[in-house]
């Protein structure tokens, strides 16, 4: 879902004579959901000086403030949101982690250093920045093509929820470029774009639901087939979480798509699949019962809320005596940097009543992807991770299973992996606050069965 994230500050502990230098990218984790980040270190006047970009926020270049380091202690903050985000580290060799506290809220964080790279000018394929789009909306994207054979098969990749760049870069692992230099190595041409609103692209995305975003991976379609210049013979989507859902809308009513590729994709109406997201991510976040159960009794008033369109205002009281009640349960000292807690409670729940309130979320609760999947009859592999814990793979797979088990397994495919979370990395429990820890790259298998697949139609 579209999350509503504060922008928050990062600090560190590092060693004295190992002040941080350079570039250093990763993630930081809060409740259940993860903002990439990206901090800049350098001396000015020998002193210790940062920056930090926070790329989902559109965010770059953010000076923070008191910057300091004391062996092994770095300790900075940004002026941020609701209130002071203050972060403290511990760095182990390549590695800096720790914990952030802004206001009532605290996650954790992970960095490592940035590496560097250089354009390799030998690539096997090409690479053309290209705009497309409709109505008023303008899209920018990258076309992937081989220079060796023209390409016969080409793929359009949809983002997951939230705003995300082309590359999907999350927690610095870039998943859509990764895949797309992977298949363009292998014969298959690709085009990526920024969400409208987001990166190169403009548009409305305050006010877009899924239908909306589904509109514009429609538009890369009718660009990669009739204006890239390819002569493409087989065209697909390759759709990441809300991604698939798009992807699996579009095959349900279009003849320009010939292939559909579901990684993480959910077949289970929305309210239901936000449920069991908030129930599992509670468990691996360590979470207690009796909180879990607060919150999704609190999310289940939001959606009797949003379908009845009534009660709003007892609603946001809610909200605002569960904001509270959170607020002043934490220590003092870790909220010692709000000057105004009135405020800050008021800013907390603005904005989650604008997410609440918002075209997506009214779209996202009622919409059934199973509705659409049972339309389609074109080849789809849809692909699961065993420990993501944001699309269950359990009751997702379990519905796909059920809508395409009379079908040909040749054209029809559902592959499981065990050991991958959501971004379809080798996880350890699934948490997203795992994503920027672990290595940037996919689990074993992948890659090549996505590839062979495509390759076999």
């Amino acid at each position: 879902m579209r999350n509503v994230l504060f922008l928050i500050l990062l600090p560190f502990l590092l060693a004295a004579q190992d002040a941080p230098a350079g570039d250093w990218e990763g993630a930081i984790s809060i409740g259940g959901m993860n903002l990439g980040i990206a901090v800049h270190f350098s001396q000015v006047d020998a002193q210790l000086k940062a920056t930090i970009d926070i790329p989902q926020q559109g965010a770059h270049n953010l000076p923070l403030q008191n910057v300091k380091f004391n062996q092994p202690q770095v300790y900075f903050e940004l002026p941020a949101g609701p209130g002071l985000a203050v972060f403290d580290g511990i760095r182990k060799e390549d590695t800096i982690d720790g914990t952030f506290v802004q206001g009532a809220a605290s996650g954790t964080f992970s960095l490592t250093p940035l590496k560097k790279t250089v354009k390799d000018t030998t690539l096997s394929y090409n690479e053309t920045d290209v705009t497309f789009g409709h109505g008023d909306i303008t899209l920018s994207g990258t076309l992937l093509s081989p220079k060796k054979t023209a390409p016969k098969k080409a793929v359009v990749f949809v983002t997951g929820s939230g705003l995300q760049d082309r590359d999907e870069d999350i927690m610095g692992f870039k998943i859509f470029k990764t895949l797309a230099e992977y298949l363009a190595q292998n014969g298959i041409a690709s085009l990526r774009y920024d969400d409208r609103g987001f990166g190169k692209s403009s548009g409305d995305a305050q006010n877009a639901t899924t239908k909306d975003f589904a509109d514009d991976a429609a538009s890369a379609i009718d660009y990669l087939t009739n204006k890239s210049g390819l002569n493409i013979l087989k065209t697909g989507i390759i759709g990441h979480s809300e991604g698939a859902l798009i992807a699996g809308m579009l095959a349900s009513q279009s003849k320009d798509i010939d292939f559909i590729v579901l990684m993480a994709g959910s077949a289970i109406p929305g309210d239901q699949l936000l449920l069991e997201q908030g129930q599992l991510v509670n468990q691996v976040m360590g979470f207690s019962r009796d909180d879990a159960d607060t919150q999704r009794a609190m999310q289940e008033k939001i959606f009797k809320t949003i379908r009845s369109n009534s009660g709003w205002d007892v609603l946001e009281q809610e909200l605002r005596d569960a904001i509270k009640e959170k607020l002043y349960a934490t220590p003092v000292e870790e909220r010692r940097h709000i000057a105004d807690p009135k405020q800050y409670i008021e800013n907390a729940v603005a904005a989650q009543m604008q997410q609440i309130r918002s075209p997506w979320m009214k779209f996202f609760i009622d919409y059934n992807p199973a509705d659409d999947l049972k339309k389609i009859d074109i080849p789809t592999l849809a692909l699961f991770g065993g420990k993501d814990v944001q699309v269950p793979a359990k009751s997702n797979m379990q519905i796909m299973q059920e809508i395409f088990e009379n079908r040909d397994s040749t054209q029809f495919t559902i592959k499981l992996f065990p050991e991958a979370n959501h971004l379809f990395q080798k996880a350890k429990t699934g948490s997203p606050a795992e994503y920027g820890r672990l290595k940037h790259q996919f689990v074993d298998g992948f890659l090549e069965l996505t590839r062979d697949w495509i390759i076999r139609l």
